[in-house]
């Protein structure tokens, strides 16, 4: 313990021998003052070793004496692992002063933290000598962490960080404040390809180019939506028009603000360049022991995270806080992240700045989809209004109404005849939704869905281009985990490098496929099952006395609906983790590879869980049942039928519980859930981290405060949007309100992400992208596949068919229709409980097939052709017209790529004319050696 009042100079010690099993370089540290920084009741000075491999400190030593009238908190760190080089620096201390948020103790910008616990308090001596040895078989994780941590620093150092280490107050956690040296930092853009902007007078020839646009993007952009909505902006500043280049640091000099370390950079790009190095840091001998990832999976660290810019409320603004001017995070909670701004814009550009590429490309997406959402949503409410106004006067619906036909029973034994105007008002709601108007928005939409997505693509292609991420796939680096087996030379570069083979991949692709192929099957026993007991309960219900048929069938479809709703979230749940481990072992080589082989693998299984009951309603329900006298069975139970108003009512029924069902829950959960676990988090944590009296920094609150983000949690987000595009798109003809529904949830669930990413989640580094991935192709593959759905439910699973036949036969009327729909049964068996009664089906009075059964399949199949090749052309037309990519953004790329060619002949002309000077100047050094020489010789 040191007097307050004394200061020291810098001691160096010299360091001794190293202990086996630690790397015997040492790496000496820039004196680094740091103040202690505390607030608490007492005061003392502080005596801060800084130790020059980041080795484990087990305590920390403190002294609190009455200094002064603002307290501070002491800490002296101690080495107990080894006592190498180390800086000691001692500073009084300064009252009211506490180090900034964003800044190390030594005025550095903190670009990531990592947290890590400490033994238990009975073993840590223990665990910190064994620490000390050599590694031996039968060490504890504890000890073994300890190590990858100090070989971990140590190779941080190397690569051109400083490290600071915090201790909480707990005694437990400790925190590594981690910064990144500029030059460092530079060296990374340009291994990344990063593209930053040029000063202005190396860009003002881009930015003619950029407005010249074509006769047809002019039509284009003039039908845009987005042209009318300019008064929904959100204020915030915009980026000016700039050309921007791969950041070269030998054309440094030509590159905007290259001075000003915090101004070139913004904080997403840091934190993305810092997580591409962090994932690539050995910290073992083994291939395997590289990055990260791996120290969080096994537990050496339990976080790492940048900091968010700061509060995002300004009540939360500390008075001691010395951070960044700019905070985003404020910026973007109040214009971007509450529901009461669920009506205006986006800020795409001050998102994509803040949490980068990927997550600016999600909201960007998520908000075109949303607005192309306005115009279906409209048509099809007042598709629904028509139905609704239009039911109760229909001709075939007053014959049921008031119909006295007493309907065959729903089961072999045990059930009873009833009556056919029972049905009335569900017969009635089916033609809500089975209507003649729903032909029409079924047209619509088809098209809706390959006008949304070609337009898609040219925003894109836009915002691609503004954001410098047009040719980033081609860029992309090997993914940290990749690991090669063998080395070829690359065709293009020539260069060797590691590969995996295919043959090997290959084999794994086919042993994922099986499984993915086991899975479903499961999934499909799963709705068997749902099958048969929906036959059970339906025969249950309706032997009890007081059940009507109407009310049996709506019973057991709305419980078989619950039921399919439980079963697909558990399976999704299920198969999402084996998904990740199939994908993992297939080692690709590149992350969007890695992305595009697991959304594959888990939006298929998706598809087949969360449709697989639907199709059946759709397609098979009641279409192999048999007639009275000649019923098919399966297990000894009659097949499943369709009620007497039919199957699309209850499609219907079907798809509003699983869709609506699926929004409202994940947006509880999405809530709900994140809040639970910081609730939890902070109510277990330590008393010393829960005492409102202690000034916590603010790597501590976010680490106490906030969540880490779910692993995949931005493909769960454009998951759960894909598979209500298929809801919306594929059985649309059911459930007209399908794209209402659609639009009024992701109105909330815009801005649910948003409060989310800005308040409850940790922030994750900004990472790129140059697309939405294959979540393009997912929306092609259903906007086509749509298509043969809606034909198909509109040809065989409505009536509207079998009803326009009808009228042509009978001079435009349906007096007679529900007689035909509904015949008398064949049984002549008067003993039977099917004598004498009505069922669904289209048979003649000897339960035959007659000339309307025919009638009726040949006009089905005939509009079936029709509708899907008239949308198929309509699609193939649109994409013909439509380009992908605007012919501004074509023509700025190829001046780009010129320009680019430009800086490197001038850069190669620099060079050229340096060499020259330099032979030259040696030339004449010779010459005048020589005369020397000669002189002397003289």
């Amino acid at each position: 313990e040191m007097n307050a009042d004394t200061e020291f100079d810098d001691i160096q010690e010299q360091p001794p021998a190293l202990k086996e099993g630690f790397s015997s370089e040492s790496i000496p540290l820039r004196p680094i003052e740091r103040v202690a920084s505390r607030t608490d009741s007492s005061s003392s000075q502080a005596i801060l070793i800084e130790e020059s491999q980041s080795d484990e400190l087990d305590d920390a030593s403190s002294d609190e004496e009455a200094h002064d009238d603002v307290g501070v908190r002491k800490r002296l760190y101690t080495n107990n692992i080894d006592s190498r080089h180390a800086t000691i620096s001692m500073a009084k201390p300064r009252p009211h002063e506490k180090p900034s948020k964003h800044l190390t103790n030594a005025g550095q910008f903190i670009d990531f933290i990592f947290v890590a616990k400490l033994p238990e308090e009975e073993e840590r001596a223990s665990i910190m000598e064994k620490a000390k040895l050599p590694p031996a078989e039968g060490d504890e994780g504890e000890v073994k962490n300890i190590r990858k941590r100090h070989r971990f620093m140590k190779m941080l150092e190397k690569e051109g960080f400083d490290v600071e280490r915090e201790d909480a107050p707990d005694n437990e956690t400790i925190f590594f404040k981690v910064h990144c040296h500029f030059d460092r930092l530079m060296k990374q853009a340009e291994s990344m390809k990063l593209k930053k902007t040029l000063k202005p007078t190396s860009s003002s020839q881009l930015l003619d180019t950029l407005s010249e646009t074509s006769v047809a993007d002019k039509v284009i952009s003039a039908f845009s939506i987005w042209n009318y909505f300019s008064m929904l902006e959100p204020d915030v500043e915009e980026e000016p028009d700039s050309y921007s280049a791969d950041f070269r640091v030998d054309l440094r000099d030509d590159f905007a603000n290259n001075e000003d370390e915090m101004a070139f950079f913004t904080t997403s790009e840091r934190s993305a360049m810092v997580w591409d190095i962090l994932q690539r840091i050995s910290y073992g001998k083994k291939v395997t022991q590289t990055g990260i990832k791996k120290l969080l999976a096994n537990g050496t660290f339990v976080a790492a995270f940048p900091l968010h810019d700061g509060p995002y409320k300004e009540a939360d603004r500390d008075a001691y806080d010395q951070g960044l001017d700019r905070n985003d995070r404020k910026t973007l909670f109040d214009v971007w992240g509450q529901l009461k701004k669920s009506f205006t814009f986006q800020p795409y550009d001050l998102i994509r700045r803040y949490f980068g590429v990927k997550i600016g490309l999600y909201f960007a997406w998520l908000g075109y989809y949303t607005t192309s959402l306005i115009i279906p949503g409209i048509i099809g409410f007042i598709v629904f209004i028509n139905g609704l106004s239009r039911y109760r006067n229909r001709p075939d619906t007053i014959d049921v109404c008031n119909s006295n036909k007493t309907m065959c029973p729903l089961c072999d034994s045990g059930c009873d005849p009833w009556l056919l105007n029972s049905t009335c008002s569900a017969y009635g709601a089916s033609y809500w939704f089975d209507n003649e108007a729903t032909i029409f928005f079924a047209i619509f939409m088809s098209l809706w869905g390959s006008i949304f997505i070609d337009f898609w693509k040219r925003r894109n292609a836009e915002l691609a281009y503004e954001w410098d991420v047009m040719d980033f796939e081609d860029e992309e680096p090997n993914r940290p985990q990749f690991r090669g087996t063998e080395v070829r030379k690359n065709p293009i570069t020539g260069k060797e490098e590691k590969i995996y083979p295919s043959k090997k991949r290959h084999a794994k692709q086919f042993g994922g496929l099986a499984t993915m192929v086991l899975m479903c099957g499961i999934v499909i026993v799963i709705v068997f099952s749902i099958i048969i007991y929906r036959i059970a309960v339906r025969a249950a219900i309706f032997a009890h006395n007081g059940i009507t048929a109407q009310q049996a069938s709506t019973y057991t479809s709305i419980s078989a609906a619950v039921l399919n709703l439980v079963g697909i979230i558990l399976m999704n749940q299920l198969y999402q983790r084996i998904a990740v481990k199939l994908t993992d072992w297939e080692n690709y080589q590149k992350e969007s590879q890695y992305e595009s082989a697991l959304t594959f693998k888990i939006f298929l299984f998706s598809f087949v869980n969360s449709f697989a009951s639907i199709f059946y309603i759709a397609f098979f329900k009641g279409k192999f049942a048999g007639r009275p006298g000649a019923f098919n069975t399966i297990f000894g139970f009659r097949q499943d039928e369709c009620p007497p108003y039919g199957c699309m009512l209850e499609l219907t029924i079907q798809l509003v519980i699983i869709m609506v069902g699926r929004q409202v829950i994940n947006n509880i959960v999405e809530m709900l859930l994140p809040a639970v676990k910081r609730k939890i988090k902070q109510y277990f944590a330590p008393k010393e981290l829960k005492d409102k009296k202690k000034q916590l920094f603010v790597w501590e609150q976010e680490y106490l405060d906030l969540v880490p983000l779910p692993q995949f949690g931005l493909f769960h987000e454009y998951m759960e949007m894909i598979i209500q595009f298929g809801f919306l798109t594929l059985f649309v003809s059911a459930f007209s309100l399908a794209p209402f529904f659609a639009l009024l949830n992701n109105i909330l669930e815009i801005r649910i992400d948003a409060h989310k990413f800005l308040t409850v989640y940790r922030r994750i580094p900004g990472l790129r992208a140059s697309d939405i991935g294959i979540w393009d192709e997912v929306l092609e593959f259903l906007s086509y596949f749509s298509v043969l759905t809606n034909g198909l439910v509109i040809s065989f699973s409505s009536n509207f068919i079998a009803r326009e036949v009808w009228k042509v036969a009978h001079n435009n009327q349906l007096a007679g229709f529900v007689d035909a729909i509904y015949p008398l049964s064949p049984v002549t068996d008067m003993n039977s409980p099917f004598y004498n009664c009505h069922y669904v089906g289209l048979y003649e009075v000897d339960g035959t097939r007659g000339q309307f059964y025919y009638e009726v399949i040949a006009a089905r199949l005939g509009f079936l052709i029709i509708f899907e090749h008239f949308i198929f052309l309509c699609k193939f037309i649109i994409q013909t017209v439509i380009p992908d990519i605007p012919q501004s953004i074509t023509l700025a790329i190829k001046r780009e790529k010129y320009l680019g060619e430009l800086a490197v002949e001038k850069l190669m002309e620099v060079e050229a004319d340096k060499q020259e000077e330099e032979e030259e100047e040696e030339a004449d050094g010779k010459q005048g050696r020589e005369a020397i020489d000669g002189f002397i010789y003289f």
